[in-house]
């Protein structure tokens, strides 16, 4: 297959792979938007309905509160109190009622909404004083004496005499009973009742008003989007409004049904854990928005829960048209790729072809690279600096070369010229201490010893420089198994080990890798040994080495609890023949450090050191596996 080819079927697949993936990001991305914003319009309705419902309470509470303070409730009762007649302005006890019960009346006509008006005692099992409702046909009556009910059972009622004065109780929604039955039809209704007190403050009765809530229930959903779903629930998750009437109050017959069961998203809010949630059912397909909805007094407080629902498929379905499009779209680029793909590969591959060949041609044995003719300009320029790199790559080699000449010239001199006369000078220094010693004064005894000692530093210094040349030489890449690598190194170590009383811990298992064996192993033991020899005197050393991935290195760490290296030195350390301490304190020659970085550094890798937190010095280095 030619370059040509090679190039335009890469790119026609990448234009492919690029419209595929256009198309699946954006589609993806509309779904998402077309989601979030349904989730947002269902929050929104959620809140309208909220807002729809509590306003009709706030006008149900602001009715009973007028109703309980208005001059014939307060008559009423101070008559009642006073045996029949008001001591105030000598009304009697059926003027204010019959007063009482024409306001109730007016109420109730002007508020088709309202089921019924009552003033209820708290005497004689909470008989009701006046009752005024509205029939199933419509008309408002007031009810007579003998079909007044005792409501002390209600749990309205029992609210109503908890509640703190001035303060309204408002009661949960359920199904209108009259003399404990469900009234046919079923009217759902809610209940405002506010305490009446006496002159001096003790309770009497209440005045309570039933809204009835079909039409509240209904608004609700009025003017809102159709294809929702809505649902109404008490605080308990039980059914007040369903999409299917029949399952609106099945608790008032016993039946268990519950929001959750069908929704499980809605625990939180039943709980009131939240108090409006908008999520996706996966499961159902479904997006939710809900909205807990708070009523009543903070000492007696009620709860609804309004619940919109939408299809997932009905909130996508305008994707599919969009689809359509996006396709189109795509095909189109996609074609147009293609044939731009096959223009530009025929354009490029022709000028590249010529410098394959170029290159190609060129021996690496003092031939240059030559331009060929008729590139363009682009390729031109390329092809020149090519040129001119290649050209650089023969200066640089033939200075290698000079170099490494050099290196091995230098090598033998240090091996050879300079060792001999050190050998010279250290066998006379070796007759003269034997033999000629006791003849010496102490001044020319210690200038012996001094000329021993340079003799034999010296020797150390070369064969370190020596050993630093060659290292790397003859490295030779092999699998190696770090945790056996280290055990080998404490093995070598043993009498350093023994007289330091060091501890060498290795955390978890290290990695096996492809390095340069001996390398690593000189590596190791420069580290390990240094910790034994830097310790501080009154601690035995304590020396760890751990491994981690990092990328595509491996990071070790060998740290102790010696001596440590201040900051200002961590860098010089590793420059050959440096020195910490004095030659008294402790020994070596200053290569060791300079050892280990030129090991890091031949796997392609850095060397550092930090604090420790046992105290000391944590030397860290990192290394990637040879690849030859």
């Amino acid at each position: 297959m030619t370059l040509t080819q090679r190039i335009s079927l890469l790119l026609i697949a990448a234009v492919i792979i690029t419209a595929a993936a256009t198309a699946g990001v954006l589609l993806n991305r509309y779904n998402e938007q077309l989601v979030q914003t349904k989730l947002v319009d269902l929050q929104r309705e959620t809140g309208l309905q909220s807002t729809n419902f509590l306003s009709r309470l706030n006008e149900l509470v602001l009715d009973a509160y007028l109703l309980a303070g208005t001059p014939p409730t307060r008559g009423l009762v101070r008559a009642r109190v006073a045996g029949g007649q008001d001591p105030l302005d000598e009304s009697t006890e059926q003027q204010w009622q019959q007063r009482l019960e024409i306001i109730f009346k007016e109420l109730l006509l002007a508020k088709d909404y309202y089921l019924q008006a009552r003033f209820i005692g708290i005497a004689d099992g909470g008989l009701e004083i006046i009752r005024v409702q509205r029939n199933a046909d419509g008309a408002v009556e007031i009810v007579g004496a003998d079909a007044l009910q005792r409501k002390a059972g209600e749990p309205y009622f029992a609210g109503a005499l908890n509640a703190a004065p001035g303060t309204a109780y408002l009661s949960e929604i359920n199904l209108n009973r009259e003399y404990g039955e469900i009234q046919q039809p079923q009217i759902p209704v809610l209940r405002a009742a506010v305490p009446v007190p006496t002159a001096d403050g003790q309770p009497y009765g209440m005045l309570v008003i039933n809204l009835d809530m079909r039409p509240s229930l209904a608004t609700l959903t009025r003017g809102l989007a159709t294809e929702n779903r809505y649902y109404i629930t008490n605080a308990l998750g039980q059914y007040i409004w369903h999409p299917d009437p029949l399952r609106a109050f099945e608790f008032e017959f016993g039946e268990v049904a519950n929001v959750a069961d069908e929704y499980p998203q809605l625990a939180a809010v039943l709980e009131r854990q939240r108090s409006s949630i908008a999520v996706v059912d996966e499961q159902q397909q479904r997006l939710i928005g809900a909205r807990q909805v708070r009523y009543g007094t903070p000492a007696q407080p009620q709860y609804l829960n309004l619940v919109v629902t939408a299809a997932l498929q009905d909130v996508t379905a305008p994707t599919r048209s969009v689809l359509r499009n996006v396709l189109l779209i795509l095909v189109g680029l996609m074609v147009f790729a293609v044939l731009l793909g096959l223009l530009i590969a025929r354009r490029i591959s022709r000028p590249i072809a010529e410098l394959e060949a170029a290159v190609a041609a060129t021996s690496g044995e003092g031939s240059g690279f030559v331009v060929p003719r008729n590139l363009s300009s682009e390729t031109r320029v390329l092809a020149q600096t090519m040129e001119r790199t290649f050209t650089a790559l023969e200066r640089r080699t033939t200075e290698l070369e000079s170099n490494n000449r050099e290196l091995a010239q230098f090598s033998y001199i240090a091996s050879h010229d300079l060792q001999e006369p050190l050998r010279t000078v250290t066998s006379l220094a070796a007759v003269l201490n034997s033999k000629c010693r006791d003849q010496l004064d102490e001044t020319g005894q210690r200038s012996l010893d001094f000329m021993t000692q340079s003799c034999e530093r010296m020797a150390a210094l070369i064969h370190g420089l020596l050993e630093y040349s060659r290292l790397g030489l003859e490295r030779r890449a092999e699998r190696v198994d770090f945790n056996e690598l280290i055990y080998a190194v404490q093995q070598d170590l043993g009498a350093s080990n023994a007289r330091s009383g060091a501890t060498v811990l290795v955390g978890r298992r290290l990695p096996s890798l492809v390095v340069y064996r001996v390398e690593i192993r000189l590596l190791f033991q420069n580290l390990i040994s240094n910790a034994m020899k830097f310790a501080k005197p009154e601690l035995p050393p304590d020396i760890r080495i751990s491994a981690e991935r990092v990328g595509d290195l491996w990071e070790f760490c060998v740290e102790d609890n010696g001596q440590g290296i201040a900051d200002e030195h961590r860098e010089r350390v590793f420059v050959i023949f440096q020195r910490l301490h004095g030659r008294d304190e402790y020994g070596g020659t200053g290569i060791g450090l300079a050892h280990c970085r030129k090991i890091v550094e031949m796997h392609g890798g850095k060397i550092w050191v930090e604090g420790s937190p046992l105290g000391g010095a944590a030397f860290k280095f990192r290394i990637r596996e040879v690849v030859e």
